[in-house]
């Protein structure tokens, strides 16, 4: 969860690629969908 927070903040890009595919892998999820959802949660908060 720390790190969907992290990539909601601050964009995906700020997490490393291999940290991301090894979250992608064991967790057996899609961290690049739970970015979009919480990014777009805080432009939505923000009114970006």
């Amino acid at each position: 969860m720390a790190t969907a927070i992290c990539g909601a903040l601050h964009g995906v890009q700020a997490i490393d690629p291999a940290l991301k595919d090894e979250l992608d892998t064991e967790n057996r999820l899609d961290f690049d969908y739970y970015c979009e959802k919480l990014l777009h949660y805080r432009e939505q908060r923000e009114g970006v």
